[in-house]
């Protein structure tokens, strides 16, 4: 779990309770947190809580968005209790909060990472295999639906960036939903048709 504090000039504007999940923070209003401001971009950075080595922002804006923690630049960034994001004139002060009742994992037995692919069905690249390897894939483009697939210890989750009425999984509109993925899922983003394969 985490919480983040939105201010604008040391103000507080909002708090912030996230139990996991992609969180989006930007202009547009189907993000996670909206800052209605022009000094933000429309997809200014994404936050990855389940991220396998800790919270992770990734600065999704161009040049002119530019992102700062705790008064540094930053296009990637392992968050920490404490740590403040600077957008524009609003800052995101990031708390990590930690569930009661977790129950602990046996180093006996750690848990193991999955392994997948996403194999393309059609179009010119058809046939043409995706390894997952990266913490977070981004699918698609602007005006067709953009949408990441980020890889935790227990799966494969998709979720959407911008135009989630366009995005399909299994040809049901994925919306603002955040879906886990199974072998065999069939999902179609930009006139592409991808098939998600876990690998044994």
């Amino acid at each position: 779990m985490a919480k983040l504090k939105l201010s604008f000039k040391g103000d507080t504007i909002s708090v912030h309770h996230c139990d996991g999940g992609i969180v989006t923070v930007g202009r547009d209003p189907d993000n996670t947190i909206r800052i209605d401001s022009l000094a933000i971009a429309p997809k200014h950075i994404i936050i990855d809580l389940d991220h396998p080595d800790g919270p992770e922002l990734v600065r999704e804006s161009d040049d002119r968005f530019p992102v700062r923690v705790n008064g540094k630049p930053a296009d990637r960034h392992q968050l920490v209790d404490g740590d403040i994001i600077g957008l524009g004139k609003h800052t995101l002060t990031f708390f990590a909060e930690t569930r009661a009742s977790r129950t602990p994992v046996s180093p006996k037995t750690p848990e193991k990472e999955p392994e997948a692919v996403l194999q393309f069905l059609n179009g010119k690249n058809i046939g043409r295999v995706i390894p997952l390897k990266q913490a977070m894939v981004r699918l698609g483009h602007t005006g067709g639906g953009i949408a990441v697939i980020a890889r935790r210890r227990n799966g494969y989750f998709l979720s959407c960036l911008e135009g989630g009425q366009d995005i399909k999984i299994n040809g049901d509109s994925l919306g603002d939903r955040t879906v886990a993925l199974n072998h065999g899922d069939e999902i179609e983003i930009d006139r592409a048709r991808l098939l998600f394969c876990l690998q044994p």
